[in-house]
């Protein structure tokens, strides 16, 4: 079976609806991708496109979306509206995200770049420009876009890549948001 049918498969789990039975409801689809998903270390510390330094740790008790993406991208510019929705709809329930960015100019051409493009799409989020070093902290990362889906915990809960639809995207976002925050310490 190919990578895109198994992708295809995974949306259909995710977005098709649970049976409702007697008594307590089976697991969700979302919520055995959630269990199966082998999570890995994954930390940010990057200037944002305003040079502000973004850290992912700053984030811990939200629910975070790390999106890798670039202007230059079809699939990545396509995806940015689902982004955007979310943030608006279940940003005051706990959801944020981080826009990383790899564009394939240098420097200041590049934060110019996102700049225009986070005005151009309105887009509410911290955009933040990638490096190497982040990049090589997700597995196979090869491809854009990708999207890490980070629990309130900060762990790695979840990772899709390519253009999803909002649906698939929400019923992540959704399932994390209704797990309990971590304890404090």
């Amino acid at each position: 079976m190919s990578v895109r049918l198994v992708r295809i498969a995974l949306l259909l789990l995710i977005i098709s609806c649970s049976g409702c039975g007697e008594g307590k409801a089976p697991p969700s689809a979302v919520d055995m991708a959630l269990a199966r998903f082998h999570s890995f270390r994954f930390n940010l510390e990057l200037p944002s496109v305003d040079g502000e330094k973004v850290s992912l740790a700053d984030y811990r008790g939200k629910v975070v979306i790390v999106d890798f993406w670039g202007t230059w991208c079809p699939p990545c510019r396509d995806e940015i509206p689902h982004f955007v929705s979310l943030y608006h709809t279940y940003h005051a329930e706990g959801l944020d995200i981080i826009g990383v960015n790899y564009e394939q100019v240098p420097g200041e051409r590049a934060i110019a770049l996102v700049r225009r493009f986070i005005a151009e799409l309105h887009i509410p989020y911290v955009c933040v420009m990638g490096d190497d070093r982040t990049k090589r902290q997700v597995p196979g990362l090869s491809s854009f876009p990708t999207t890490l889906f980070i629990d309130r915990s900060g762990k790695v809960r979840f990772m899709l890549t390519g253009n999803m639809p909002q649906d698939a995207l929400e019923a992540v976002v959704i399932a994390l948001l209704a797990e309990p925050a971590p304890a404090i310490n």
